[in-house]
């Protein structure tokens, strides 16, 4: 076991040519120091307090000073080692071990991970957000001159380094944190004669909103069939072309519908229609895979699940889709379509009012990755909107029985609610909805939530949330008590 830092920073600087293997083990023995020395990079931690623990920091053989966490900013004291950059680089070790262990450091804060998650910690090795640092000279020390570094997010950056990661559940595969929900960019449309989206919509601005997604990192898109018809799918299909390969595209099946009249009624879940719907799909997104594809009716029981998985596992084998999963969010169904060997994903209504409890934590034991819809109350969590304030006639908002968040009378009461935790949720310079988002974050390392989006300025105020990580324990617990309920396991 390696137990000093002269020892840790031997392994690291071992890592040479790109040998990522070393350095992977080096981040292995970084996490094991830093639940050594009891260090806590979530960010807010501590508040205001020093994070390390300076008894155990010295019977380990680390200096106390070395390890200095604050509010809202990491600030190490690392050596200069020559000329050039302060910014150090884990891919270039050579140029400093010091510097490739501050990297790593840097990361896990902005990452928002828990030091006690390795993995998590290893997978920073691969990508990190450029960071802004300001650099002043400290006091000199017998042990060489030292800088302190204070680095936070950078949110001027254009490309997709800030973004957080998370697993696609059982598949292994590695997601953005934030994935894009696809229904608003669908446009009108009808289900049984009611609206059914989110109204009028600017295709251009729709292809410009995804691509400047991909920019800032995201890459996870969730669609489905029957969104706008198909138009939905179209959409997104045109704005992915040349960067299909960098994303994961999910979509869903199951609900019948004219693509001509953009009308909706019924549900087909029989093997045939699977099977029309998935080459559809495939034709109306340009692509020859599907890497997510999901079960999207309610109305269907788990008791007919088994042929369903029967045809997606034979789609699987045929290469027309990568994994599957379910829509629906009955605990019923999210443990049969988990039967399944490729299925690595359920889809839930969660946001910071609440969510199915016990279908969260039934992902949590079974492994899948759980996609929060809903994850800002259908927009009531953006903040902009106000007490009588209506919708138009084509929003499905203001008609939907299955949300009350603009029904006259309650959404008031919801409104309510958003004022009480509106100062935790944007407390570090948060705006409401990217504080939102971090409380999914922060409620359970599997969630993803996916927000729908119609413009370009939605999709940058979203993907920037990821710079800020989920939200800390105190504030999780502030949020709780705020909403008069039990704090959350």
């Amino acid at each position: 076991m390696v137990t000093t830092k002269m020892e840790l920073l031997e392994l690291l600087s071992k890592a040479e040519g790109g040998d990522v293997d070393w350095l992977r083990e080096g981040v292995r023995v970084l996490a094991q120091a830093l639940m050594d020395i009891e260090v806590s990079l979530q960010a807010g931690a501590g508040h205001g307090e020093r994070a390390p623990q300076r008894r155990a920091a010295h019977r380990n053989g680390y200096r106390a000073r070395d390890w200095d966490t604050r509010v809202g900013t990491v600030e190490l004291q690392i050596p200069k080692l020559g000329s050039g950059s302060y910014f150090p680089s884990i891919l270039e070790p050579r140029r400093g071990a010091e510097r490739a262990l501050a990297a790593v450091v840097m990361q896990c804060y902005v990452e928002g991970v828990s030091t006690r998650r390795v993995d998590d910690i290893a997978r920073c090795l691969t990508a990190w957000p450029h960071l802004r640092l300001d650099t002043r000279r400290g006091p000199v020390r017998r042990h060489g001159l030292w800088h302190r570094c204070r680095c936070k997010p950078d949110l001027r950056r254009k490309g997709a380094d800030m973004a957080m990661t998370r697993t696609l559940g059982r598949s292994g595969r590695m997601v953005s944190a934030l994935g894009f929900g696809c229904w608003a960019i669908g446009g009108p449309w009808q289900s049984d004669g009611q609206p059914a989206g989110w109204g009028e919509v600017d295709d251009q601005e729709s292809v410009a909103a995804i691509r400047r997604a991909v920019e800032l990192g995201v890459s996870l898109f969730d669609t489905a069939d029957v969104y706008g018809c198909g138009h939905s799918e179209r959409v997104l299909g045109q704005a992915l072309a040349g960067v299909r390969d960098q994303v994961v595209v999910a979509t869903k099946f199951g609900l019948v519908f004219d693509e001509q009249r953009r009308t909706s009624s019924g549900v087909d879940v029989s093997p045939d229609y699977i099977r029309r719907a998935c080459e559809a799909s495939l034709r109306r997104l340009g692509t020859d895979r599907i890497d997510l594809y999901q079960l999207h009716p309610g109305e269907v029981d788990a008791a007919a699940a088994e042929p369903v998985l029967a045809t997606l596992e034979q789609l699987v084998a045929e290469g027309k889709i990568v994994h599957y999963g379910t829509s629906v969010e009955a605990p019923e169904m999210v443990r049969a379509f988990a039967a399944g060997s490729s299925c690595v994903a359920a889809q839930q209504q969660f946001n910071v009012f609440g969510g199915n409890q016990e279908t969260l934590e039934l992902c949590q034991q079974l492994g899948l990755a759980s996609l929060c819809r809903s994850p800002l109350a259908m927009g009531l969590l953006t903040g902009k909107y106000r007490p009588g304030q209506r919708l138009g006639a084509d929003d499905v908002r203001a008609a939907t029985p299955y949300w009350d968040y603009f029904k006259p009378g309650r959404m008031e009461a919801w409104l309510q609610q958003v004022a009480a935790v509106r100062e935790v949720l944007t407390a570090g310079g948060r705006t409401l909805a990217q504080g939102a988002l971090a409380w999914l974050w922060a409620r359970s390392a599997i969630t993803i939530p996916i927000p729908g989006f119609k413009t370009v300025a939605q999709a940058e105020e979203n993907a920037h949330a990821m710079a800020f990580g989920p939200l800390n324990d105190q504030q999780m617990r502030e949020v709780d008590t705020l909403l008069h309920r039990q704090a959350q396991p």
